[in-house]
């Protein structure tokens, strides 16, 4: 049977499920752990990538410098994001 926008009606179930499964794995001790160091090894490449960026601006290396400045603010949004506590209402 087809429901809104043309797709099937069981593809919500399917969609719920997956959802389901995904939202289960963040509750898996293990794998918050595992986000968890991913997030702190991002923070630590944001870190270096900045001072990194702050040393080739000293030496008037301009576009390595806005790069490292670009991944390094990549790399901190990245790891916030990471530990941001997702759902629930507040």
């Amino acid at each position: 049977m087809r429901g809104v926008w043309g797709r099937n009606s069981g593809d919500n179930v399917i969609e719920h499920h997956y959802l389901t499964v995904w939202a289960n794995c963040y509750r898996s001790p293990t794998l918050a752990r595992a986000i968890d160091v991913l997030a702190v090894f991002l923070f630590l490449l944001a870190a270096s990538a900045f001072a990194f960026g702050l040393v080739a601006l000293g030496k008037a290396e301009d576009f390595r410098a806005i790069y490292l400045l670009v991944v390094g603010g990549l790399s901190l949004r990245a790891s916030t994001e990471l530990l941001r506590p997702r759902g629930g209402a507040a």
